[in-house]
């Protein structure tokens, strides 16, 4: 995978002094190399993300080597839990490489696809030699300028090459006790806080070209120190594990990568049901919706949005739910109401003005959705249908005719008049 290269210049170093990477023919390049050259620490360069999307990634997996997990009878562990994890993948489309370091580095196996070489991983990874010293820097530097031939790599200057991965799984049973002078050699038995130093640099390398490092410690490491070569959050950014546990812990950073088996999406029926609060509506006046959300399962549903866009002829007024929080841009109002379990029933009210001269019935469609999957779309979408009526302005009352009670009267008295007249003309006959 081809990335943008950064080009890096190393200042002085030596026991007084700390390397670090820095940007040549940039303002930023210069500055950092004068705070090289005074010795004194550089800023890490941030943790990337991972690409988006699960599985698909080239990996390198960068294992600590050294005579202290000899010493402390877990060489076995190491190498079964690399194999567990490139066996664990065989069945996905990444691509993994396996390196090693101890006082040097070197790679173990080129980068290979788990679909059709996790054998051949893990019978690399069943071959690790351990050997002493821990050299941080030399291991990322391996990485970081591989390119495909026999190497060594380490002792050379740092070169991106065009097989940068994606991510780097850099695993560590203790603080690194050496680093690569300016020469290429490896200094032994160094202050930890040179090669600690040098070790962080190394990991720039990578994080500053968006290579994400992911850090997993065995036993007593720093949390401080691992921090300092991946990012601030555990399980994200580093990991904790003993040898007993380091099989497990490695398959769930591996699964944060690419789980080649995911659950299920939750399934969710949601359903709204539109109703407006007058059966009638009148010009110039306000009318309220409710919109009521249910969710019939089986799972809770996620992410629970209601659009309602207002009715031709009205302008918003207002929207509230009983959950979450809407808004409105031009006419048409969005409620998040986040998760929804089995049962629950959320509502919206949303309030609108008609126009003076709206006339005719108002049609108000509303729509619900969640990021689960829905078995049933019919019941996603409700429509309701306003009549409107318009005010008589002579009597205030919508609809049938009313005469004032004066002109009611004087209509009543007439018509009781003129059946007396009648009457009293048929007596005469």
């Amino acid at each position: 995978m081809r990335r943008k290269h950064v080009v890096y210049a190393y200042g002085t170093n030596d026991a007084r002094t700390v390397s670090r990477p820095v940007r040549a023919a940039t303002v930023l390049g210069t500055v950092l190399a004068l705070v090289t050259a005074m010795a004194l620490p550089a800023m890490a360069a941030p943790n990337p993300p991972l690409p988006s999307g699960n599985c698909g990634l080239t990996v390198a997996v960068v294992l600590d080597v050294s005579d202290s997990i000899t010493a402390a009878g877990a060489e076995q562990a190491v190498r079964d839990a690399t194999s567990d994890l490139v066996n664990y993948w065989n069945a996905s489309d990444m691509t993994v490489g396996l390196f090693r370091f101890w006082d040097e580095a070197e790679f173990v196996a080129p980068y290979t696809p788990t679909s059709t070489g996790a054998a051949a991983l893990d019978a690399a990874a069943q071959t690790l030699v351990f050997a002493p010293g821990t050299n941080w820097e030399a291991g990322f530097i391996e990485v970081y300028n591989y390119d495909g031939s026999p190497g060594p790599h380490w002792s050379a200057p740092p070169t991106s090459s065009p097989l940068l991965p994606d991510a780097v799984v850099f695993v560590t049973d203790g603080l690194p006790t050496a680093y690569v002078d300016d020469a290429g050699n490896a200094v032994t038995g160094a202050p930890t806080a040179t090669a600690q130093a040098n070790g962080e640099a190394g990991a720039d390398l990578f994080r500053a070209n968006g290579v994400k490092v992911i850090a997993l410690g065995i036993g007593s490491v720093s949390v401080a120190s691992l921090q300092g070569i991946s990012g601030p959050v555990e399980t994200e950014d580093y990991w904790l594990a003993d040898f007993a546990t380091l099989s497990d812990q490695l398959l769930a950073l591996g699964t944060t990568l690419c789980d080649p088996n995911p659950p299920p999406p939750a399934t969710a029926n949601v359903a709204i049901v539109k109703s407006a609060g007058d059966v009638e509506a009148t010009p110039g006046e306000q009318l309220t919706y409710t919109l009521a959300v249910s969710n019939a399962g089986p799972d809770a549903a996620t992410d629970v949005v209601v659009v309602d866009t207002v009715p031709a002829g009205t302008v918003f007024a207002s929207a509230t739910a009983t959950v979450g929080s809407c808004s409105e841009a031009a006419g048409t109002v969005t409620c998040d109401l986040g998760d929804v379990a089995i049962g629950e029933t959320p509502t919206v009210t949303l309030t609108v003005t008609l126009g003076p001269a709206t006339a005719g019935v108002l049609s108000n469609t509303a729509s619900v959705s969640t990021a689960a999957v829905d078995p049933e779309a019919a019941n996603n979408v409700d429509t309701e249908d306003t009549p409107v009526v318009d005010v008589l302005p002579a009597t205030g009352i919508a609809g049938d005719v009313a005469f004032p009670s004066a002109v009611a009267a004087v209509v009543a008295g007439l018509f009781l008049l003129r059946i007396t007249a009648v009457a009293r003309r048929r007596d005469t006959v």
